[in-house]
């Protein structure tokens, strides 16, 4: 199935640079008004990149003056055999095919026609630029969808929402069953705290799922089409349970990836526990990778790891250390993903320009 390119636009610019097209804007279909992402007063968006750059900075400094004066420890992740350190890639770059698989999963039961390749170079491009503020490369991701295939805003924020959901129900199952298997199968004790966060995690998504969520009649103008969009969305696929599960199942197998991962980050430390142990660091390690405020959740995702590591009994160092050296085994596969994915993306994006100015129609890429 084939899209028509948008009309009556001189072009794109470089994506980059800017995320405006020129010199017409995107519809809205129910109120007829330009389509634009919400914009924050200028105040609040200057504090917004202050707080992220402080925080960012800060938080980098303290996780590389920890890895500095624990560098004797850390340097033991170098001496291991190559096997491992092949088997750390290639585990991170497995799940993250599965994660990008998942949104174009949820793209398709959502009703949109997007090609598996533009969605999975786009979500790899997007983890790249993740690692600079304010979430920059989910904007580029969103800009991208919109000119390739005609989907909203609201209804990619939609599809992202949903998996973050999805996310969340997943990582509180698999860590109830590591809470408990690690319990009963190893000399460590029945962690509360983490049978508290991951159930509450379960029970939070399960909310999500089931509740309809309001029809917000009472917003005011452009919000109201704007959360219409997305509501749209949202009943789609909490209408079609089994696109849902589908998804859940692919995100379960993700969890055992990532858990498998976490594993080998801190055998090569020297650290061998059950692998059950590992299906809790894992929900905690991708859920707190969505929900933090600094650039590809720098610094927050390791200190979560290593919290939720302490909770089951190991020393905090060990879980800073491990969940370390398994932030250089993705920062190397998203910089080697997120390059191919977004010299595809701009190429693309280029095309449906080409196309757009020729009248032309722009297929898409599956």
């Amino acid at each position: 199935m084939v899209r028509s390119a948008r009309s009556g636009g001189s072009g794109l610019v470089h994506p980059l640079r800017s995320i405006a097209v020129t010199p017409s804007e995107p519809r809205n279909d129910a109120s007829g008004e330009p389509e634009v992402p919400p914009r924050a007063p200028a105040r609040q968006k200057t504090s917004r990149r202050v707080f992220a750059w402080v925080a960012t900075v800060v938080t980098v400094v303290l996780l590389c003056l920890f890895l500095w004066d624990q560098r004797d420890e850390l340097s033991r992740a170098f001496q291991t055999s190559w096997e491992n350190l092949v088997l750390l890639l290639l585990l991170s770059a497995v799940g993250q095919v599965a994660n990008a698989t998942e949104f174009w999963m949820l793209y398709r039961a959502g009703g949109s026609d997007i090609g598996w390749m533009d969605n999975f170079s786009s979500f790899n491009a997007s983890q790249l630029g993740n690692f600079a503020p304010l979430q920059a490369g989910s904007v580029y991701r969103l800009h991208f969808i919109k000119q390739t295939y005609g989907v909203s805003y609201p209804r990619s924020l939609t599809t992202y929402a949903q998996n973050v959901v999805i996310t969340i129900g997943a990582g509180g199952l698999c860590g109830l069953i590591g809470v408990c298997a690690t319990a009963l199968t190893s000399g460590h004790s029945f962690s509360w705290i983490m049978f508290a966060v991951t159930g509450g995690m379960l029970v939070g998504a399960v909310v999500f799922a089931f509740v309809p969520l309001p029809h917000g009649h009472w917003l005011p103008g452009k919000l109201k089409h704007w959360w219409r969009d997305f509501h749209t969305g949202w009943e789609l696929v909490r209408k079609r349970p089994r696109s849902a599960l589908e998804v859940l199942a692919l995100e379960l197998a993700r969890m055992v990836l990532s858990a498998a991962r976490l594993a080998v980050a801190f055998s090569v430390l020297g650290v061998h526990e059950p692998f059950v142990l590992y299906l809790v660091l894992a929900p905690v390690a991708s859920v707190s990778t969505i929900l933090a405020f600094t650039p590809g959740a720098i610094g927050i995702r390791e200190a979560a790891i290593a919290g939720a590591a302490l909770a089951l009994g190991f020393k905090l160092p060990t879980g800073l250390l491990g969940a370390s050296v398994d932030r250089g085994a993705m920062i190397v596969v998203t910089v080697a993903m997120g390059a191919i994915g977004y010299a595809h993306t701009t190429y693309r994006l280029r095309q449906v320009a080409r196309r757009a100015t020729g009248g032309e129609v722009a297929a898409p890429v599956t």
